[in-house]
């Protein structure tokens, strides 16, 4: 299996897996010119590299071997600066810290990270898939609903940003609002003066 982490990132270890998947499929009549042979390579991933074989097959009508491979190359088994920045790109998070950041933030980091990786390594729709992963799952559950298919990266990110001013407005990162968190705490006492004359 390739996972597209770790070791994987080593150029040799991406050359010998497709050797060995090549192999594993030849014992089953199969080839590299078989049909729909990338779905079998496809089968062999798991993790970061089955995430990028399923977003590449569903904007591919008929992926072929030479673009799973490529885009293999690219995301996972390119120099270490761009392994390094892939890894990276793919694990900004909102919340790494225990308050989220600004979502202004997040965009700025992606597309920063993004500008560092391979022209064209990197699809619209994973772009767009990444920047919701990333998002904080409170802020994500009020973003998706009103999002639709088409829309742009850039509109995807102004509904972010007007979500997640609301969010810090009223305590929405914290569980709860305002007004819940007043009425939920329990009152503090009194302090009981016990000094005596």
């Amino acid at each position: 299996m390739f996972c597209g982490k770790g070791e994987n990132l080593h150029y040799d270890k991406l050359k010998r897996w497709l050797r060995t998947v090549k192999k594993h499929l030849e014992r089953s009549g199969l080839n590299n010119d078989s049909s729909e042979v990338a779905d079998y390579y496809g089968a062999y991933t798991e993790g970061k590299a089955n995430k990028a074989y399923q977003t590449l097959d569903s904007e591919e009508d008929n992926l072929s071997l030479a673009q799973l491979t490529n885009c293999d190359q690219q995301l996972f088994a390119a120099s270490t600066h761009t392994d390094g920045t892939y890894h990276k790109w793919h694990n900004v998070s909102q919340t790494a810290s225990r308050q989220p950041a600004c979502i202004t933030k997040i965009v700025g980091e992606l597309a920063d990270l993004k500008g560092s990786l391979l022209a064209g390594s990197i699809s619209e729709y994973t772009k767009k898939s990444r920047f919701l992963d990333a998002i904080d799952s409170r802020l994500c559950s009020s973003v998706e609903p009103s999002l639709r298919p088409d829309d742009p990266r850039d509109q995807i990110v102004a509904v972010a940003e007007h979500y997640d001013a609301i969010m810090y407005s009223t305590g929405g990162y914290t569980g709860s609002d305002r007004s819940q968190a007043s009425s939920s705490t329990p009152p503090t006492p009194n302090k009981v003066n016990t000094t005596y004359n």
